[in-house]
C-alpha cells in the first residue's frame, strides 16, 4: 500500500493517473480509495459497482501475479452473479524480486486458507505439496 504521507495520493489515485496518461478516458475509471486491504476493495468497490455498472455482468480483475488468486477468490465469493476476467498486472522486477515473491508466496497461502475458513473469499483447492510450506 502506498502510504499518503509520501506521495500525498491514494494508490487508487496514482493508478488512475497512470492508466490517463496510458490513454484510459478518465470518465471510464472508477476509483475507490477508502480500502485497507482486499475484503474491503471488493466491498467499497461492490458498492461504486452496483451503482454505476447496471449494463455489464463482466469485471476485468487486475492485481499483482502473486496476489491474483486471492483477488480473484475474493471477488468471486462477494460479487458471485460477475464474470471475472482475469488480467494480472505485469511483473516489476525493481519491485518483484525473487526473495519477496518466495515471501509473498508463502504469506497468500496462508491467507488463501485462512480467508477462505472465515468465508470472505470462495475456497480454493491448494495442492498437498504447497501445505507443507506452512
Amino acid at each position: 500500500m502506498f502510504s499518503d504521507k509520501k506521495w500525498n495520493k491514494s494508490e487508487a489515485q496514482l493508478f488512475r493517473e497512470k492508466l490517463i496518461i496510458d490513454g484510459v478516458p478518465a470518465e471510464d475509471i472508477l476509483v475507490q480509495d477508502r480500502s485497507a486491504n482486499t475484503l474491503e476493495d471488493v466491498l467499497f468497490s461492490k458498492e461504486i459497482i452496483y451503482k454505476t455498472c447496471t449494463s455489464s455482468k463482466n469485471i476485468i480483475l487486475v492485481a499483482k501475479p502473486i496476489h491474483q488468486l486471492r483477488a480473484f477468490s475474493t471477488f468471486k465469493k462477494q460479487l458471485p452473479q460477475y464474470n471475472l476476467i482475469n488480467a494480472p498486472a505485469a511483473w516489476d522486477s525493481k519491485v518483484d524480486t525473487v526473495q519477496y515473491n518466495e515471501f509473498r508466496a508463502l504469506e497468500e497461502l496462508k491467507r488463501l486458507k485462512t480467508y477462505a475458513e472465515k468465508g470472505d473469499i470462495a475456497e480454493v483447492s491448494i495442492p498437498k505439496e504447497f501445505t507443507k510450506f506452512e
